[in-house]
């Protein structure tokens, strides 16, 4: 009974309880003595009992599981008194310090025998600071509690960045980026998300070929596959993740979508040669070139073109560069499209800026039609062509020679020689080479020229000494051999024809034309005889004469025959004006110029008229010249040069 603190008054003989109020100072005190008291003196040898003081609990811990600030979540875990006979219920609070100050109850009283209490995420506290918890007996809930120190985890992620490496409109790539958080404690995974709005409103998750879903801790950076449609995203926005739950404020950025596209593109080709193509590519770089590393140019079969036999790689530029030269002899092969393609280190874009490709020799209009147009009156018989030159026009034939018209479509070496055809049957690609049979003066052959392609070019041949008349038929040789070809594989293009009886050395041409008459000056190569009238547009009677008679009664006979028989009752109906607007069977010689004058012709202005005109020598094979010229009446008229004939 040492140190003895009376804790109340006596009590009388009958009473063994005493209240002992809670809050009890016990100082150091630790047994409860009862002492008995006579009349005369109180016992010096009391009953003892130690003192049984219950302590709070001990060993708290909480995780905060929510990572965002200013929040918690997660579960409180703490450890029993050492004795938890008295102890009832116990009671968790948040409070702004140790003691529990301003305290304020998290959830319900907790019985004896739970030791651990979960609340939800995004619990906001203000200025709390520590948790404290609270034993309850029977008679009162402690006064001192458990306590621990709040540990708000945020763990947000910093410096977040995308930079799109896919650059078609409206379409992403590439690499989305971060750091760690400073504290990855309670970090689990990192979810990413292209969002509508701010502070990822309106999202959708980004998912990887590598992680499929959420990137786990560890790995700071998500990768997305090239053309990705960027519909109506705005911003990048990436969440951190615990054991509990994703961070409800995440880390975001504006999505920029990159466009890089060159514009402008321009070519000249320079190169002669038909399906070869050279010369200077141009055009504007793209506004935004901070992720292009290079321009790929290809030929392609249309603007649209993929992968595979649609398209082949041509050059490949640097993203500085806006011109490169198209080698020489690069080859078409009917592919009619430039494609321009952006690339960035990671993939070239899918929709390319175009431009149709022009061929130097697309440029010439002649190139539409590859079939020789002969002078009219020129006696062509046959015309055979190849795939290096072109034959345009043959004209101007006489017994010295004549002029004839090619395009090279090879750069390569040319032969022209003139034969008969009777010698030419056996002839080959070499023999043409080498001029074999050719006939006539140097003058009337061309051999070994050097030749560009794509180039119109008129060849007069002179000195041949051609025989008149269909009793000779000819044949010129016209043979290109490109500089990569071998000649055996090459095949000459050739006209047959002969040298018609007679044809003009000068005009025809009208001098003279009024309503009744019309004067035609004209000079023949030979003694011989002349048809010349006139035959009316407006009733197709002209039509039926030729050179479209093949349309009427009589189509079978040739033009020359109807035009020959003018003179006679059947052709009568046909010609237009009076008998002295019309001269047959005229006898005319041979380089003299005449003046053929048709009177009484009565033409009426406005309507269209064609005048037939014919020589031949006096042998009448009928392998003279015709020519006729179309023309509306409209009045007098009288030139001194005259008016030339041309094909209707």
């Amino acid at each position: 009974g040492a140190g003895l603190s009376q804790v109340s008054d006596e009590r009388a003989l009958g009473t063994n309880v005493i209240f002992v109020d809670p809050e009890t100072t016990m100082g150091n005190l630790s047994f409860v003595t009862v002492y008995t008291r006579s009349s005369l003196c109180e016992a010096t040898t009391p009953v003892a009992e130690p003192i049984n003081d219950t302590l709070g609990v001990v060993n708290i811990t909480f995780y905060d599981h929510d990572l965002d600030p200013h929040q918690l979540g997660g579960n409180i875990t703490w450890t029993v008194p050492d004795s938890v006979d008295l102890v009832t219920f116990y009671f968790v609070y948040f409070a702004t310090s140790e003691a529990g100050a301003d305290r304020s109850q998290l959830g319900e009283e907790l019985v004896d025998g739970v030791y651990d209490t979960f609340f939800e995420p995004e619990y906001y506290f203000d200025n709390q600071t520590h948790v404290v918890i609270y034993t309850k007996s029977t008679l009162v809930e402690q006064t001192t509690p458990g306590f621990l120190l709040i540990d708000d985890i945020v763990s947000s992620i910093n410096d977040l960045v995308f930079i799109d490496k896919d650059l078609d409109e409206l379409e992403l790539g590439g690499t989305i980026e971060w750091r760690q958080p400073f504290d990855v404690s309670q970090v689990t995974d990192y979810v990413v998300y292209f969002a509508q709005g701010p502070a990822g409103a309106g999202r959708s998750q980004v998912t990887s070929d590598f992680y499929g879903g959420n990137v786990p801790e560890g790995t700071n950076y998500l990768f997305f596959l090239p053309e990705f449609p960027l519909h109506h995203w705005v911003e990048i926005a990436v969440y951190t993740q615990s054991v509990l739950v994703e961070q409800s404020t995440p880390v975001t950025i504006p999505l920029v979508d990159i466009q890089a596209r060159v514009s402008d593109i321009t070519f000249e080709d320079v190169d002669r040669d038909l399906d070869m193509l050279s010369g200077y590519i141009t055009w504007t770089l793209p506004n935004d070139t901070s992720q292009v590393t290079f321009y790929d140019i290809y030929l392609a079969a249309a603007p649209g073109a993929g992968f595979g036999g649609t398209r082949r790689q041509v050059l490949e530029a640097r993203f500085y560069e806006n011109w490169l030269l198209l080698p020489m002899q690069t080859p078409q092969t009917e592919l009619n499209w430039f494609l321009i393609y952006t690339r960035s280190n990671l993939v070239e874009q899918t929709t390319p800026a175009h431009l149709f490709v022009i061929d130097f020799c697309e440029n010439i209009p002649q190139l539409i039609n590859n079939t020789v147009a002969p002078e009219q009156g020129v006696q062509l018989l046959d015309a055979v062509y190849h795939e290096n030159l072109l034959l345009m026009t043959f004209e101007k034939v006489t017994s010295d020679g004549f002029e004839l018209e090619i395009i090279s479509l090879r750069k390569g070496k040319l032969w022209m020689f003139v034969t008969t055809v009777d010698l030419a049957v056996m002839l080959t690609s070499t023999h043409v080479t080498q001029l074999l049979t050719a006939i006539g003066g140097p003058g009337c052959s061309y051999d070994e020229l050097d030749v560009v392609s794509c180039y119109i070019k008129k060849y007069v041949f002179t000195g041949c000494n051609l025989v008149v008349g269909g009793a000779v038929n000819y044949r010129v040789y016209a043979m290109v051999v490109g500089d990569d070809d071998n000649v055996v594989d090459i095949y000459p293009a050739y006209i047959d024809f002969f040298v018609a009886s007679n044809y003009f050395l000068y005009g025809p041409s009208i001098v003279e034309r009024s309503e009744r008459k019309i004067m035609v000056l004209f000079q023949p190569s030979h003694d011989g005889v002349l048809w010349i009238f006139l035959a009316s547009k407006e009733d197709g009677k002209a039509d039926f004469i030729g050179p479209r008679a093949e349309e009427y009664f009589m189509r079978d006979e040739p033009t020359i025959l109807k035009v020959k028989m003018a003179g006679g009752p059947f052709m009568e109906d046909y010609l237009y004006g009076e008998d002295s607007c019309r001269l047959t069977n005229y006898p005319v010689t041979a380089n003299y110029q005449f003046r053929a004058e048709l009177t009484k012709c009565n033409m009426v202005l406005g309507d269209n008229y064609r005048l037939f005109m014919y020589i031949e020598n006096t042998a009448g094979n009928n392998d003279g010249t015709l020519k006729t010229f179309d023309f509306t009446y409209v009045g007098i008229i009288t030139l001194d040069g005259g008016i030339p004939f041309s094909m209707p």
